[in-house]
């Protein structure tokens, strides 16, 4: 008898408990419809949008931890009382502590805040996790504290967060002046520069740049400079094209790089490197008007430019050993900040196909030792890239990992692992495919290597010969797109105050069933980044690389 009391007071307990619990709905349903709503409330919607939306709690829920957060911060945010706009902090601490250790590494909310300069505040776990790791001496609360505030996080970050990119492996590793500092702006007088001295875009690059910008080649393979018209290569004197902009009307215009050197050096280092090769800038153009009269007023109107694409394909001389012993001759080199290829194709659809055409003629060498695909720094992006970049390695579809998705609002209602596949590209390569694949692959990675940097990273370890070299990568490798009404998971807002939680729908898996989502792909040959030596262009993982293929 005193057994069965004992059990009725347990499912008491566990009734009235879960009275507090909010039922499944949309977040916004928890706002008062007055318009004048509390911490509370905005804390009910937050958790359960989160609980019914979130595609990552296999890995973050396996106890219940969810559900002591709620019981946990239900009173901290009661006693905050109705939410002030102008008064915020305290608020937003909260809610970024009971996000702060969530796996997602894609995740970020954003929140009304007036005294912020946008009158915005957006708080992300990963770079939460990337000060905690790399500054242990500081509290969480410090952490939070710190983010909140602002400023300069340069020294709490690694430094190959800060100095190892596709830019920096072009300026150093490569030494091409794509970015330079210090120049007379006197020589430019139709460019902007918002300080004299502040490093920009190469003005030699600028002045080419149509409008809408556009994607820019560069290659050894036309040493006068020339341009594509009809699918045409025309040859033209590279006079005529000095300081203009890029042919009008014109498709894949290729200049030699020695004219936007602006300290009139030639290409000879990557000559040496590589026996032919090609770069690919991906540019964006923007208009200034800036005062050039005050009485009366009259302006001028200045152009400037930014390069949001870069990417480099090469093949290394048979004697590179002689300009470098790091380094192994006829490997093929692929260097990508970022999956936008297809991004471009609208406006630059000739160029981005030649230099497709180009990198295909490499992989395509019989003579190619193995493959080097540098995603240093390689925020991720679209997933037609990856199969428009190598879907030539392959002559059937390559299974390389797994993706999971929600299938009903409960935490752990996952559907059964569906394949990951890269399919041939047969219509594009014209049925010709590379011997790649079965040799040594090497894929080079960084702690800012995220998203499809790393699902590409899955896609080299599941070869036979695929090895990751360098650093661990981020882990963020979730899917994003649809919203929370349209696949279970996914983005969602609460109200007219967090107005966005940036969340992926669906979870990736590599070959083994495994996720790294948090935690990162982890190099199976690691090397350190030595800021010093790579300033001095002597890059130790991309000679890692090598010497893997060369093993």
């Amino acid at each position: 008898m005193k057994k069965f009391k004992l059990f009725l007071i347990a499912i008491l307990i566990l009734l009235l408990a879960s009275c507090d619990m909010p039922s499944p709905k949309n977040p916004n349903d928890y706002l008062n419809t007055s318009g004048v709503s509390t911490w509370e409330e905005l804390f009910k919607g937050y958790w359960s949008g989160l609980s019914d939306s979130y595609v990552f709690w296999n890995l973050d829920d396996k106890n219940g931890e969810w559900n002591d957060i709620y019981y946990e911060y239900l009173p901290k945010f009661k006693a905050l009382g109705k939410i002030n706009p102008n008064d915020m902090e305290e608020g937003i601490l909260l809610l970024s502590d009971i996000t702060k250790d969530l796996s997602d590494n894609h995740y970020y909310f954003e929140i009304v805040d007036s005294s912020k300069a946008n009158g915005k505040y957006i708080f992300s776990p990963s770079k939460y996790k990337i000060i905690k790791e790399n500054n242990p001496n500081l509290s969480s609360d410090e952490i939070i504290k710190l983010m909140y505030e602002g400023g300069d996080f340069s020294s709490y970050y690694p430094e190959d967060l800060l100095n190892e990119k596709a830019q920096t492996i072009l300026n150093n590793t490569f030494k091409l002046p794509l970015v330079v500092s210090t120049p007379d702006p006197s020589n430019y007088p139709n460019i902007k520069f918002i300080e004299a001295n502040e490093k920009i875009v190469n003005p030699k690059i600028q002045s080419r740049i149509e409008y809408n910008g556009q994607a820019v080649l560069y290659s050894n393979k036309y040493p006068n400079g020339s341009y594509i018209e009809n699918n045409q290569v025309k040859s033209v004197n590279s006079l005529e094209i000095f300081e203009t902009y890029f042919a009008n009307g014109t498709a894949g215009p290729y200049y030699p790089l020695s004219d936007l050197n602006l300290d009139s050096k030639n290409t000879d280092f990557i000559n040496s490197i590589f026996e032919t090769w090609t770069l690919c800038l991906g540019t964006s153009y923007q208009e200034y008007l800036e005062a050039e009269n005050t009485n009366p007023i009259t302006y001028k109107k200045k152009h400037s430019a930014s390069i949001n694409l870069y990417s480099l394909a090469g093949i290394t001389k048979n004697n590179v050993s002689s300009v470098n012993n790091n380094y192994e001759g006829n490997t093929v080199y692929f260097l990508l900040s970022g999956f936008k290829l297809v991004e471009f194709i609208s406006s630059s659809e000739d160029e981005i196909s030649l230099y497709l055409g180009d990198f295909h003629d490499l992989k395509m060498d019989e003579s190619a030792k193995g493959l080097i695909i540098d995603l240093r720094g390689n925020g991720g992006g679209a997933n037609i890239d990856r199969q428009l970049l190598f879907g030539d390695l392959f002559s059937s579809p390559f299974k390389f990992g797994y993706q999971i998705n929600k299938i009903g609002i409960g935490r752990q209602e996952y559907s059964l692992p569906s394949p990951v596949y890269i399919y041939p590209e047969p219509s594009l390569y014209h049925n010709q495919y590379s011997s790649l694949a079965s040799k040594p692959v090497a894929v080079i990675t960084n702690i800012m290597t995220v998203s499809n940097g790393e699902v590409t990273t899955n896609m080299v370890k599941a070869l036979e010969k695929g090895k990751q070299i360098g650093g661990k990568t981020l882990g963020g490798q979730g899917t994003l797109a649809y919203d929370s009404l349209v696949a279970n998971a996914g983005q969602f807002s609460v109200g007219k105050y967090i107005t966005t939680v940036y969340t992926p729908f669906a979870q990736i898996l590599d070959a083994n069933g495994v996720s790294h989502e948090g935690v990162g792909c982890i190099p199976d040959i690691p090397v350190e980044f030595d800021k010093a030596q790579f300033d001095l262009g002597h890059d130790l993982r991309l000679a890692a690389a090598f010497d893997y293929i060369n093993q």
